[in-house]
């Protein structure tokens, strides 16, 4: 169910080391307020598969990283095995898992993210393991590569290489939210702020959203700031929009839910098509959050409430941004736990049946005119 507001989605990646912004990038910023410029747009999802068996190796759990190829295949890492892809068909119907938990040429320990490249080969991102590998279309491991650092975010660049949000550990790297990787695992050039300081209590700060434009400019999101920014695929500074949105105030840290107050908002995901619109998804609170906590643990300093209605408790707002006119065309808000883009107008979200059964649920997405 969608609610419309025209008038007015990574979460927990390890960074040991982080950064905190001096001073600002030399980029021009716009400023984007909640007025829709198009007062008939609206945002409609059109559901078109269910990923996720009862048993089996077709069961799913909480969703680290999804991709789709170009055969309609849909590939899915899980939060509790995230060694091991589970690919599923066109349909919905589970065909195979990939890799085992291990070091080996075939084996993965953590998979943080996965990208397609041409002719479906897929970039698999394995922090643990401190490397990418690259598997083939038929599922076979072809190479691997040493990267540094856990990806929080990737997108693959028009010339092969890849903008990463990560933090590498290296004298020329650390610091920097955003790498510029090439398809040999070696960091070209690191980027996304002018002075990095190393801020162990900006956790938040360091993490980064980011997609590559049809044309190939990175656009980057922060997590808990309605803030886009603009790079060349040289990771240089050219833009930046501040999008003023009353139910997103900029946050630099993010505070514990319980049964009266509500988490932050945080960026999940950001795509840009080929029309050129740049879709968004952030995660938002229900209304009614706390039906779907439980009850408190621990002690009274240190209570933690655990969600035992994953549904209850978040939501999605999607918006639709022409950045070329600094402008909103459509804000909308679904009770759907958006999980991220897949590309080619589809997302994917999360979900879990009165029986506690994970289930992943592939959109079509629409604006609407």
């Amino acid at each position: 169910m969608i609610r419309s507001s025209l008038s007015a989605s990574l979460a927990g990646v390890a960074l040991a080391l982080l950064v905190a912004p001096t001073a600002s990038l030399a980029q021009t910023e716009a400023v984007i307020t909640s007025r829709s410029v198009c007062d008939r747009c609206r945002i409609v999802l059109d559901r078109e598969v269910k990923l996720g068996d009862r048993d089996g190796l077709g069961v799913i759990g909480r969703p680290k990283a999804v991709a789709r190829d170009s055969r309609g295949r849909y590939y899915v890492v899980s939060e509790e095995w995230a060694h091991r892809i589970a690919v599923f068909d066109e349909d919905g119907d589970f065909m195979t898992a990939l890799g085992r938990a291990g070091e080996g040429p075939s084996e993965f320990q953590t998979i943080d993210r996965m990208v397609f490249g041409p002719g479906d080969t897929l970039y698999v991102f394995d922090g643990r393991n401190g490397r990418v590998a690259v598997v083939g279309p038929e599922g076979n491991v072809v190479r691997t590569a040493r990267v540094a650092g856990w990806a929080s975010s990737a997108a693959r660049l028009p010339d092969g290489r890849f903008v990463v949000a990560s933090s590498v550990l290296t004298p020329e790297s650390i610091g920097y939210p955003l790498h510029v990787v090439t398809a040999e695992g070696g960091v070209e050039s690191s980027f996304g702020v002018e002075s990095p300081v190393m801020r162990r209590d900006m956790f938040y700060e360091a993490i980064r959203v980011v997609t590559v434009t049809p044309d190939g400019q990175i656009l980057s999101a922060r997590y808990l700031q309605y803030l886009i920014e603009s790079f060349n695929s040289d990771g240089e500074p050219l833009a930046r929009w501040a999008r003023q949105a009353e139910w997103m105030p900029p946050q630099s840290s993010q505070i514990q839910m319980t049964d009266e107050q509500q988490e932050h908002p945080k960026f999940v995901d950001l795509w840009a098509d080929d029309q050129g619109i740049l879709w968004t998804a952030i995660r938002v609170n229900e209304p009614r959050w706390y039906r779907g906590l439980g009850e408190p643990t621990g002690t009274m300093e240190g209570r933690v409430w655990p969600i035992e209605d994953i549904d209850e408790v978040f939501g999605t707002r999607i918006e639709a941004l022409d950045l070329a006119r600094n402008e909103l065309l459509a804000s909308e808000e679904t009770d759907e736990m958006v999980v991220g883009f897949l590309g080619d107008n589809r997302l994917v979200t999360y979900t879990e049946s009165d029986w506690g059964v994970p289930r992943l649920s592939i959109w079509r997405i629409e604006l609407r005119r």
